[in-house]
């Protein structure tokens, strides 16, 4: 990240630090770079936690609708199939006679 590396000084031998802190300044700005650090860690897992929960859930409902869709055209087709079934059923049944006799199988 930009501000961390801004905080860094120079690790050349004989080169003075591009940031002339006393030792008191120096501590206090590492502690601020720590805490910073930290709290963008928890940021970045928390972010990252949200992404993916919400990913999770459009997934979750997207499979829902496809569901529900497959559902609704299944069931139009079932439908048309029954309606389609019983004139052909009630057609076929006045034209058959069974020649069986009474008690046998």
């Amino acid at each position: 990240m930009y501000w961390q590396q801004r905080l860094l000084p120079l690790e050349r031998p004989g080169v003075r630090s591009a940031f002339l802190f006393s030792p008191i300044e120096e501590l206090i700005v590492s502690e601020f770079s720590k805490q910073r650090v930290v709290a963008d860690n928890l940021f970045s897992k928390l972010q990252t936690q949200s992404l993916s929960s919400a990913r999770i859930f459009s997934e979750m409902e997207q499979a829902a609708q496809q569901r529900e869709a497959n559902m609704i055209k299944l069931r139009g087709l079932r439908l048309a199939h029954e309606a389609s079934a019983k004139p052909a059923a009630i057609a076929t049944q006045g034209k058959t006679k069974s020649h069986r006799r009474p008690g046998s199988k």
